[in-house]
């Protein structure tokens, strides 16, 4: 009998397409964040957790298949996972609740870790789109709410 040849070979190169892009698209993120829902931030902690457990899985995965051969590939999988788990702490940890959309396109989150020598102090966020999907414009982690004169 014949040996059966594999239908797949163990082709690295794919995954590369897939991660690299995706990498290079989540670190632009860090500056210019997507926000899905602006009046809730549970959309985007979910959007963002979704795309690090998949990076995890799939570094899992990769380590799995391709062992040794798959080093640089595993650590730009990884930080594909570091930059979405980034955006999921951002929301979640540092930031306690928002005020807004108002309608100058922007939006006042109050810190849950706020500096005592500044008088209410809040973040803003500029943003382009509308109230569902918006992409932030510029954060701005030092402003003073509107009300507090500023």
């Amino acid at each position: 009998m014949e040996k059966s040849k594999r239908k797949n070979p163990d082709n690295i190169r794919r995954y590369w397409y897939v991660f690299l892009p995706l990498m290079i698209v989540l670190a632009v993120m860090t500056y210019f964040p997507l926000r899905i829902d602006l009046t809730e931030s549970l959309y985007d902690s979910i959007f963002y957790g979704a795309i690090s457990l998949a990076c995890l899985s799939m570094a899992i995965h990769v380590y799995r298949r391709f062992f040794i051969r798959s080093r640089r590939l595993i650590a730009v999988i990884l930080l594909c996972s570091l930059l979405s788990g980034w955006q999921v702490f951002d929301l979640t940890v540092l930031r306690k609740q928002s005020w807004g959309p108002l309608p100058g396109y922007i939006i006042y989150y109050a810190p849950r870790f706020p500096d005592a020598t500044i008088l209410c102090h809040n973040y803003t966020e500029t943003y382009i789109g509308n109230r569902y999907i918006a992409v932030i414009d510029k954060i701005n982690r030092e402003a003073s709410w509107y009300a507090c004169g500023g």
